[in-house]
């Protein structure tokens, strides 16, 4: 399964949906559990039903919100492995530039 990218506060809430049912523990902040469950149901990792205000009364985890924890424990994101090849590349030129100033300023000593 792709990897999703999910925030700080996702990562925790599809941890709380799976663990405790979809209730919010008294702990976390219910304005962030309502936004953040939202957004984990757009991304299709959970299935919620809300209350007229907009308040979450129940959330659940969906097939593919377990796949994805069996599959990705740690909730690690994914690398954009284009954004470090660029930097690697860069680095890479930098280091060959300095590598030719040291040589031909030891070559004229």
């Amino acid at each position: 399964m792709k990897r999703i990218k999910l925030t700080k506060e996702e990562k925790e809430t599809l941890r709380i949906v799976d663990k405790f049912n979809g209730k919010c523990p008294c702990g976390f902040p219910l304005h962030v559990y309502n936004l953040s469950v939202r957004s984990l149901e757009r991304k299709g990792l959970i299935k919620a039903a809300y209350l007229e205000g907009g308040a979450v009364e129940d959330a659940r985890t969906t097939d593919e919100g377990k796949h994805y924890l069996c599959e990705n424990p740690n909730l690690r994101n994914p690398i954009n492995w284009t954004v470090v090849g660029v930097i690697a590349g860069i680095l890479s030129l930098i280091v060959s530039v300095i590598a030719l100033f040291i040589s031909c300023t030891a070559m004229y000593r």
